[in-house]
């Protein structure tokens, strides 16, 4: 969906990337986020009409934060709640931070 705004070599990591990645590491740990997060992005999508392809919507966070954060905040809280009953769903994220230690 926002293959027009990513580097010709951009692609979204894979939980395969991460075991391929542990060949090289010690250690490597990763935690996902943002589940419920991402209807802020559908919000986006329907309401406002910002297409994918042509903006980052990430960067539309971050430049109205004042606008989503309430939002945000409850969207986060019903994460952290999904994700301490049911963690398997972690794996259908949008994003993951990753830990390396060489």
């Amino acid at each position: 969906m926002a293959k027009g705004v990513r580097t010709p070599t951009e692609v979204p990591i894979t939980f395969k990337d991460i075991r391929f990645i542990g060949v090289v590491f010690k250690d490597v740990k990763h935690r996902e986020f943002q589940f419920f997060t991402l209807l802020i992005f559908l919000h986006f999508l329907l309401v406002r009409r910002w297409n994918p392809s042509r903006e980052r919507c990430w960067k539309k966070i971050i430049s109205e934060s004042k606008r989503y954060e309430k939002a945000f905040r409850f969207l986060n809280r019903m994460d952290e709640t999904l994700f301490k009953t049911l963690p398997f769903l972690r794996r259908f994220c949008c994003n993951t931070v990753l830990i390396l230690k060489k």
